[in-house]
């Protein structure tokens, strides 16, 4: 500990003045040394100690704080023996699984904001999914119910953005057929109207969506159908 609580320089400024105070040929020379410079050096190294000491506890206090960020974030908690030069990483470590809570927090409360606004304006929930790809990514559905056999899809991924897409609803993977497209294009077009509401609704909630949010525009392309097999379902759809 003594080792590594000391600098470089205290530690070859001892070794240079213990061959000095070894050396000197006379006790007077020794009893000068040691008031000119042993003392003064002693009081550095006690300085340098009780640095090291106050610094090896916070950093304790840190090490407790980072393993209740591991846990809140269910990730494993690796080994980080102290030293001075890890203070300064470990508080990095720290402030960024702090940012990943609290974007963890945002995120959430926008998803209970838009929940609210939808049941608000008459589109219930009709069902949940939740998709990992083989990336890794990781994306939430809620699955509204909005008009005449159709449905919303708003999708969370877990970089914060959302998406949301109008479809009819089926049992089955499949394209919508002619007259479908018609009625679906015509449905993501009303929709585009409510999605005003949406906005304000979140707004007076504190939430403003700007570049978070991503919807596909009205288009023959865009029509679908949305296999509701896929979804957990908490009533029938309509």
């Amino acid at each position: 500990i003594i080792e590594a609580a000391v600098t470089n320089e205290t530690a070859a400024q001892a070794k240079k003045l213990l061959i000095q105070y070894q050396q000197a040929d006379t006790g007077a020379f020794r009893d000068t040394l040691f008031t000119t410079s042993v003392h003064p050096l002693f009081r550095q190294y006690q300085a340098e100690l009780d640095q090291y000491s106050r610094e090896e506890a916070e950093y304790q206090e840190l090490l407790l704080r980072y393993s209740d960020l591991c846990e809140e974030l269910s990730v494993p908690q690796e080994p980080l023996p102290w030293s001075p030069s890890a203070m300064a990483a470990l508080r990095g470590t720290i402030e960024e699984m702090e940012q990943r809570i609290l974007q963890r927090e945002e995120e959430a409360y926008i998803c209970r904001a838009l929940d609210d606004v939808m049941q608000e304006l008459g589109y219930p929930l009709l069902g949940t999914r939740e998709v990992t790809k083989r990336s890794g990514k990781r994306f939430r559905h809620a699955l509204y119910t909005f008009e005449d056999g159709t449905a919303i899809d708003v999708t969370y991924s877990d970089d914060g953005q959302i998406a949301m897409e109008l479809g009819g609803l089926d049992n089955q993977d499949r394209v919508p057929d002619e007259q479908e497209t018609i009625y679906l294009c015509d449905a993501m077009e009303g929709f585009c109207t409510s999605f005003e509401q949406i906005e304000e609704r979140l707004r007076r909630r504190g939430v403003v969506l700007k570049e978070r949010i991503h919807m596909l525009p009205p288009t023959e392309e865009n029509a679908q159908i949305i296999n509701t097999e896929d979804y957990h379902l908490s009533e029938s759809p309509s």
